[in-house]
């Protein structure tokens, strides 16, 4: 498929969306949540993209974007979820795989190798910095990509075109497209009444992604029992300790 073939910049504010949905729901979060789900043409670009997994979200959005103590009990979810215990539902693609503590730095560095080859620089213009390798860090590195090639298609460049194709294709194989999967089907993960539409409609973007540009990613799985122990308690259970 030719890279001048691609509708790359339809395919920019589900990409912008996705990297929205695993961050932490703080009061940013519901702004821009907000912003994206306003007007009509973003709405049915969307639906258009993202058919089977949209509408249910789309509603769950409009919910949580009018009610305060919704996204309170979305944030406490979220800590529960990915953040507490023995992380068994991490958002980071180096806590999946059988080697992941061998591999761990290794695919780090590659990850943020990618981020530096298109000039891309974590916690720049003083935001907090995230790990390269977090699902909402991915998503939105991917939107960077689709923009600009859309970009370069505008300019006629076919070469850059072909570089940034390119590197989408890596991408999706050997990151992006092959730890979404994972997350979105661990068990509290998918049966979350808000997490599981939303990861499912991360995993499901990908996958057409993927499909679109002719990627067969590489599998990969959390594998129970080689995370070490955690003791970590959260919430108000943590007073009771002390």
């Amino acid at each position: 498929m030719s890279p001048a073939t691609l509708d790359d910049t339809a395919r920019v504010p589900a990409f912008l969306l996705a990297a929205l949905l695993p961050a932490y729901p703080d009061p940013r979060f519901v702004l821009r949540v907000g912003e994206l789900l306003e007007g009509d043409a973003s709405a049915h670009g969307l639906g258009a993209i993202t058919a089977g997994s949209w509408p249910a979200l789309r509603t769950e959005l409009e919910i949580l974007a009018r009610d305060p103590a919704r996204q309170e009990e979305l944030r406490s979810d979220h800590l529960a979820l990915f953040d507490c215990g023995a992380a068994a539902h991490p958002l980071y693609e180096t806590e999946y795989g059988r080697a992941r503590a061998l591999a761990k730095g290794n695919e780090l560095a590659d990850i943020a190798g990618f981020y530096r080859a298109f000039g891309l620089e974590l916690g720049a213009g003083g935001t907090d910095p995230e790990m390269p390798d977090h699902a909402a860090v991915e998503l939105e590195f991917y939107a960077v990509l689709l923009m600009k090639s859309a970009k370069l298609a505008s300019l006629a460049d076919g070469a850059g075109q072909e570089i940034v194709l390119a590197a989408r294709k890596k991408f999706l194989a050997h990151h992006l497209g092959r730890f979404l999967p994972a997350l979105a089907a661990r068990p509290a993960v998918a049966n979350h009444p808000f997490y599981g539409l939303a990861l499912g409609f991360c995993r499901d973007l990908v996958a057409e992604e993927c499909a679109r540009i002719g990627v067969t990613p590489e599998t990969v799985a959390w594998v129970e029992g080689e995370s070490e122990p955690a003791a970590v308690v959260c919430g108000e259970a943590q007073k009771g300790l002390r």
